[in-house]
């Protein structure tokens, strides 16, 4: 993975900001736009012979390792499409790779990882085409590379290069997968050993099992790089997979999505560069991790915000680049490898088909439904433990969803932890009469409020005089409602801060009514925030508040009406694409999300059309039915539920639970 010759940039500043994304859904159509466009700009074929140009303007190929990545991305390509024509393309960039660079790679490239990649590129690529002259050279040029990439030294493991000055996670992830393919294609156990061998070295050496980074290399000295990519991480999940290692993959897979992305979005590396196709490796194989192991529901929507993004970034040829939080610039002359990632993640991701328009969003990290009757305590239903402290305040049955909170305007507040700081989103609903203030929003009356006195990096939200109202801090800047919410009835307010360009919004009912932009600080002096009150003091709510939610990051303006909606209209349609596959006493359903929808009913029933039984009530589009026995059939329907009412039932699938004899895969 080295030796492209123009310069390397890396962009490795991994913070935790929550970005907003304009959230266009995607469809199967943007999918293969966009692979044209891909394949306009840099795929050559001559005759039987092909390859992917360095760039747009370049005649000559992109180089070994690059090339050997990106026929691997139409091998996925095709075996995640069927399509017949990426089928066809594998062959001819299968010959051009031999016709450019040869078959004994091992005689002139030093790469110890380069020499892997074309191996799995071949090993792929013999499988899907039938052509075991493919399988034969992978072979030959793996045991080549074996024999003088692995010795005893630090404990075994393969070196990065002939030098043999460092043992890397690029050379031997790719050659524990490597290996495995050549266990699968030809039956010998011994190429299994070496992928096991391959593979318990780097874990011992270059993995941390507490949180799942894999570590860059450790050199002859014993010196350990401890900066983690996207390319080791995705072939440690991989190799991983093979092996049956499902925690190692799940810790890896997690700690990239917790520590090394931007509001879901995969590292941004630079063009021009050794790095820019990264995020390609990692979503190859991530995906085959989720799809082998049926975990959608956990991370198909993260594969999808990558999706979304490289999909709203594109120019106005289709062709994206490798930064998805930042346009594809206009006029630059693409290498292949900066947009390569763009065209694996649209493969990779299920199309979202326009359903993302109706998607409730989940994953807040504070929730009050505020539904108690009472006590001092609003409890904090997402699982964080914030429970608010209640001051004044009354419990009321007659809220917006079930009950709420009522504040006298005198003395009342409800006092929680601040827990966001960079992006974020608050959402809640507000009835009242109350005309409160001017100017600044700590001169009004709190709603949800975290001012702190003096110049600070503070925000809140607030009614002043009868409109909405969020500002922030340092300097002071506030923002409002084009429309009065205080003519006594439900109002739904969300206040949106996106950290990277300061920029804030206000909703009112669904619906955008305000723009401005504010600092880009880390609002960390607002430690907490209050309900009904300004927190520097006094600015006291007269009203009902009910439902109160924060997200740390910021809902797009098709999620704020999703939110809406899902409260003011029934679920309409049923879920659609639901499938049943049967497993080792098990049944895992999956189908598509449903509009305005916050839960679903999984129903059953032994008889083929019913009458059916509801089983359960989940929150996510999947469930896995473990109460089943072998030799039976078992029928599903599922419906969608809000909080004003249900669907209709799905379809109807099936799955027949046959006994196992062997379980094959295990920790």
């Amino acid at each position: 993975m080295n030796h492209i010759k123009h310069p390397v940039y890396l962009l490795v500043s991994l913070f935790l900001l929550m970005a907003e994304f304009p959230a266009s859904a995607f469809t199967a159509k943007d999918a293969d736009t966009m692979a044209r466009a891909f394949n306009n700009a840099f795929y050559s074929v001559n005759g039987a012979n092909g390859f992917f140009k360095d760039t747009q303007t370049s005649g000559s190929p992109a180089y070994f390792w690059g090339q050997a990545e990106m026929i691997e991305c139409v091998i996925d390509a095709y075996e995640w499409t069927t399509n017949a024509t990426y089928k066809g393309m594998i062959t001819n960039l299968l010959n051009g790779f031999t016709q450019n660079n040869g078959t004994t790679w091992t005689s002139w490239n030093i790469y110890n990882d380069d020499i892997m990649w074309a191996t799995i590129a071949f090993a792929r690529g013999g499988v899907d085409t039938g052509n075991m002259n493919y399988c034969n050279l992978a072979k030959a040029n793996f045991d080549a590379c074996y024999a003088r990439a692995w010795d005893s030294t630090l404990g075994g493991g393969f070196y990065w290069s002939t030098d043999n000055q460092s043992k890397n996670a690029c050379a031997n992830g790719t050659a524990a997968i490597a290996a495995y393919l050549l266990y699968q294609i030809y039956g010998d156990t011994n190429y299994l050993n070496k992928a096991k061998a391959l593979y318990n070295w780097e874990r011992s050496v270059l993995y941390n099992t507490n949180t799942g980074a894999i570590y860059d290399s450790i050199s002859t000295g014993g010196s350990i790089n401890y900066w983690s990519s996207t390319y080791n991480q995705g072939t440690f999940i991989g190799a991983a997979n093979f092996l049956g290692l499902t925690n190692d993959a799940t810790l890896a897979a997690n700690f990239t999505m917790a520590n090394m992305t931007t509001g879901g979005v995969l590292p941004e590396y630079g063009i021009a560069g050794n790095n820019s196709g990264f995020n390609a490796i990692f979503l190859r194989w991530m995906t085959r991790f989720m799809r082998d192991h049926h975990l959608q529901s956990t991370y198909e929507p993260w594969l999808q915000i990558n999706a979304e993004a490289a999909w709203d970034q594109r120019r106005a040829d289709n062709l994206s680049w490798c930064q998805w939080l930042h346009p594809s610039p206009a006029g630059t002359n693409f290498y292949a490898w900066d947009c390569i990632s763009s065209f694996e993640t649209m493969m990779a991701a299920e199309p979202t088909e326009g359903a993302s328009t109706f998607l409730v969003p989940t994953g807040c990290n504070g929730y009050w439904p505020l539904d108690a009757t009472s006590g001092n305590v609003a409890a904090d239903a997402s699982g964080n433990g914030n429970d608010g402290a209640v001051s004044g305040a009354t419990w009321n049955s007659s809220g917006r969803i079930n009950g709420c909170l009522m504040f006298n305007g005198i003395n009342s507040s409800v006092r929680v932890n601040n827990p966001m700081n960079a992006d974020f989103s608050i959402v809640f609903w507000v009835k009242t009469t109350q005309t409160a203030g001017t100017g600044q929003w700590y001169n009004g009356a709190g709603l949800v409020d975290g001012d702190v006195p003096s110049t600070k990096n503070d925000f809140g939200t607030a009614l002043v005089g009868s409109k909405f109202a969020f500002g922030i801090g340092n300097p002071d800047t506030t923002i409002f409602s084009t429309s009065s919410i205080n003519d006594g009835v439900w109002h739904q307010c969300v206040a949106t801060r996106q950290q990277v360009n300061g920029a804030i919004k206000i909703y009112v009912d669904g619906h955008l009514q305000a723009s401005g932009t504010g600092n880009q600080n880390s609002l960390r002096d607002t430690t907490q925030l209050l309900f009904g009150a300004i927190a520097s003091g006094g600015g006291y709510f007269n009203g009902s508040l009910d439902d109160v939610q924060f997200y740390a990051r910021t809902l797009s303006s098709d999620e704020v009406l999703a939110l809406y909606n899902c409260r003011t209209i029934p679920p309409v349609a049923a879920p659609v694409n639901l499938t049943a596959t049967a497993g080792n006493g098990q049944v895992q359903l999956n189908w598509w999300s449903a509009p305005n929808s916050t839960s679903y009913n999984v129903k059953r029933s032994l008889a083929d059309g019913g009458p059916y039984v509801t089983i359960t009530n989940v929150s996510h589009a999947a469930f896995t039915d473990t109460n089943v026995l072998s030799n039976r059939t078992y029928y599903y329907v599922v419906s969608a539920v809000n909080g004003l009412g249900e669907s209709t039932n799905s379809p109807q699938v099936s799955a027949n639970i046959s006994t196992l004899s062997v379980w094959l895969k295990a920790d």
